[in-house]
């Protein structure tokens, strides 16, 4: 397998915000959260962020 580190992703736009939740969901669900709930406040009329934001609550709960 190839040992690279994962590439740092920069900015502070909604996909930014978007992504980096997507990246923690499975390792920190509170992070997930808090980088959604960014995501939503810069770009509100998104479904998918609000959709996101569901599931990582969910899985938050689930894990406590």
């Amino acid at each position: 397998l190839l040992d690279a580190p994962s590439p740092e992703i920069i900015g502070n736009s909604s996909a930014v915000h978007a992504q980096k939740a997507q990246q923690a969901f499975n390792f920190d669900k509170q992070l997930a959260l808090s980088e959604i709930s960014q995501a939503i406040e810069l770009e509100a009329d998104n479904p998918l962020f609000y959709m996101f934001r569901g599931c990582s609550i969910r899985e938050w709960e689930i894990s406590l």
